[in-house]
C-alpha cells in the first residue's frame, strides 16, 4: 500500500524566522473530521517564488530522494493520513512542504484544514507574509479550487474564510465559481458556514451577486433563531462591507438579537456592528446605540485605537455624543494604548472619531497622533491625508511648523486618485487652516477635480467652490466645468449653498454663474 511521505523538517533554527509578532496564536481548528488539536505553527520563511516553468506534484506522494522510476503504481491515499501530516507540522514551511509533496491527494478534508492551520497561525498580524508569491501555497489554492464541485459546506466556507483572515485574493474566476457552488448547495449550510463565508467575500470585496445574496437571506431568514453572537457581528459587518441593504425586518430582527447579547460583545465585535449600520445609514434605534456606549465604557480596556475611532465617528453619524467625562476616559485608553498604535489607518481613525465628536483631548494627545501618522512606513489611504487635515482644523490644533508642507508635498501626486468627498475635504481643511499651497498642488488638485466633477454632490460643489473663495485662486477653467456641473443638480442645492455658490462666482467676476445661482435661489424662495 502507498504511504504519504512527510519530507523531514530542517533544523528548526535555521527555518524560524520572525515576521511579525513573535509568537503565533494557539489554535483550535474543527473541520469535517473533528478537531486538528492544540497546537503552535512557527512562522517560518515561506518566500519561495514560483519559477515561470511549474512541474505539479505527482498525484501520489513520494519522497524526494526516492527515483521516480521505481514509483509504485499510483493507490488512493488516505485522506486520514494526510490530514494528521498536516496537523502534526511544527511550522509553516513544513505544512507548506507537506503541501508540495501530497497536494496532488488532497481531498476537501485537507485542503480546510490547511488553509485554517495557516489562516489561525497568522491570526492578529499586522504584516502577513505574502504567501501568494510561494508555489506551495498557490498550488493548495489551485487544488482547493479544482475540489469545488464535490466540495461540501463547511469545506467551501472554511476555504473562502482561510484567504480572506490570511488577505490574499484569489482572483475573481476562483471567487465566482466559489460563490457558484455555494449558491447550489446554500440549503445545507449552517448559520456559522453561511456568516463566514459571507464575512470573507466582505474583506476580499467580492460581490457574490443578486442572486446568490437573495437565496442567502432567504436562507438567514429561516436560521436566524439559531445564530449565535458570533453570526449576528459577522453578517451585520458584511452588509456593511458589501454595502448590501437587507430587509428593513431582518436588520431589525438581527440588531434585536444583538441587544441580546450585548454582555458579550467584544471590542472588535461592537465597532463593528455600530459602523456597518453607519455605512449603510440604518439607523439602529436609540436603546441600540445607547447600549454601545454603555458597553464600551465597561470594556474600554479591550478596545484598541482604531477601534475607538471607529466606535466615536460610527456614533457621531447618529447624532450621538457622549458626555465629556466618557470622552475623557477614552482619553486615558487613547494615551495608555499609544504604544500599541500601528500604521495611519489607526491614527486617522482616532482623529477623525475626536474630530466628530468635537472633542479635543488635549495637545499632548494630538501631537503624539501625529507624530506617530508622520512616522509610520504604512502609507494607508492615500486619501488619509484629508481626514488628518481636516481632523485638525476641526479641533483647531496647530501642528508643529512645517508639518503641513511635509504632508500636502507628499500627497500632492496622489491627489487623482481622491474621490470627490476627499477632494473636497482636502481644499476646503487647506482654506480654513491657513496653509499655504504650493501652485503644483493646485495644479493637481484643479487636474483632478475635473476629471471628477460629474460625481460631485451639490454639497461637495458648494464646499469647493467656498475653499476656492477662501483660497482666492481658483482655475477659470474649473469655475466654467463647475458651473454646468451644478446647472443639472439645482434642484439638490439648498437655499444657503446658492447663496454660498453665487457670492464665490461674484468674487471671481463670473456673471453667468452668479446669475444662475440667484435665479435659482429666487425660485426657492417662490415656491416655498
Amino acid at each position: 500500500m502507498m504511504h504519504c511521505k512527510r519530507p523531514k523538517p530542517p533544523g528548526m533554527a535555521s527555518m524560524v524566522r520572525n515576521c511579525g509578532r513573535s509568537t503565533a496564536t494557539t489554535m483550535f481548528v474543527a473541520c469535517i473530521v473533528g478537531l486538528i488539536g492544540v497546537k503552535r505553527l512557527k512562522p517560518a520563511d515561506v518566500i519561495s517564488p514560483r519559477h515561470n516553468v511549474v512541474i505539479r506534484p505527482p498525484k501520489t506522494p513520494f519522497a524526494p530522494s526516492e527515483p521516480r522510476g521505481l514509483q509504485k503504481s499510483p493507490e488512493p491515499v488516505d485522506p486520514r493520513k494526510l490530514n494528521r501530516l498536516i496537523s502534526s507540522a511544527d511550522d509553516v514551511h513544513e505544512l507548506l512542504e507537506v503541501v508540495k509533496y501530497n497536494v496532488g491527494s488532497f481531498q476537501e478534508i485537507n485542503v480546510g484544514n490547511a488553509l485554517v492551520l495557516l489562516a489561525r497561525t497568522f491570526e492578529g498580524w499586522h504584516h502577513i507574509p505574502p504567501l501568494g508569491l510561494d508555489s506551495r501555497f498557490q498550488q493548495l489554492v489551485e487544488r482547493s479550487q479544482d475540489l469545488f464541485t464535490t466540495m461540501q459546506s463547511q469545506a467551501l466556507s472554511n476555504v473562502v474564510w482561510s484567504l480572506a483572515k490570511l488577505r490574499h485574493y484569489p482572483g475573481q474566476r476562483f471567487l465566482k465559481r466559489s460563490a457558484a457552488v455555494s449558491l447550489r448547495r446554500l440549503h445545507r449550510f449552517k448559520p456559522k458556514e453561511m456568516t463566514s463565508m459571507l464575512w470573507a467575500y466582505g474583506k476580499l470585496d467580492f460581490s457574490p451577486g443578486d442572486e446568490f445574496m437573495e437565496a442567502w437571506l432567504e436562507k438567514a431568514e429561516r436560521e436566524l433563531v439559531h445564530f449565535n453572537l458570533l453570526d449576528v457581528a459577522m453578517t451585520v459587518y458584511s452588509f456593511g462591507t458589501l454595502r448590501y441593504h437587507p430587509k428593513e425586518e431582518f436588520m431589525t430582527a438581527l440588531l434585536r438579537k444583538g441587544l441580546d447579547f450585548q454582555e458579550g460583545l467584544t471590542g472588535q465585535q461592537l465597532p463593528n456592528l455600530v459602523w456597518a449600520c453607519a455605512k449603510l445609514e440604518h439607523h439602529p434605534g436609540d436603546e441600540f446605540l445607547n447600549m454601545v456606549v454603555k458597553q464600551m465604557g465597561k470594556k474600554l480596556d479591550t478596545f484598541n485605537p482604531g477601534q475607538i475611532g471607529t466606535t466615536l465617528w460610527a456614533l457621531s453619524r447618529f447624532d450621538i455624543r457622549p458626555d465629556n467625562e466618557f470622552l475623557d476616559m477614552v482619553t486615558e485608553q487613547v494615551r495608555e494604548i499609544m504604544h500599541e498604535i500601528y500604521g495611519r489607518n489607526a491614527v486617522e481613525q482616532v482623529l477623525c472619531g475626536y474630530a466628530s465628536m468635537n472633542y479635543n483631548p488635549g495637545v499632548d494627545v494630538l501631537d503624539s497622533l501625529l507624530a506617530h501618522w508622520e512616522m509610520s512606513t504604512d502609507d494607508g489611504n492615500p486619501e488619509g491625508f484629508t481626514t488628518v487635515l481636516w481632523a485638525c482644523t476641526v479641533l483647531e490644533h496647530k501642528p508643529y511648523a512645517g508639518f503641513y508642507s511635509s504632508v500636502i508635498n507628499v500627497t500632492t501626486e496622489k491627489l487623482s486618485h481622491f474621490r470627490p468627498r476627499s477632494l473636497s475635504n482636502a481644499l476646503w481643511a487647506c482654506a480654513t487652516s491657513n496653509v499655504t499651497l504650493d501652485p503644483e498642488f493646485l495644479s493637481n488638485f484643479f487636474d483632478a477635480a475635473e476629471a471628477r466633477l460629474p460625481d460631485f454632490s451639490a454639497y461637495f460643489l458648494t464646499k469647493t467652490l467656498s475653499a476656492c473663495g477662501a483660497l482666492k485662486q481658483c482655475r477659470g477653467r474649473l469655475l466654467d466645468k463647475l458651473i454646468e456641473t451644478s446647472r443639472a443638480k439645482l434642484p439638490d442645492f439648498k437655499k444657503s449653498q446658492l447663496a454660498s455658490n453665487a457670492k464665490v462666482c461674484k468674487q471671481f467676476g463670473h456673471t453667468k454663474g452668479k446669475q444662475l445661482f440667484l435665479s435659482a435661489l429666487y425660485h426657492k424662495h417662490r415656491q416655498t
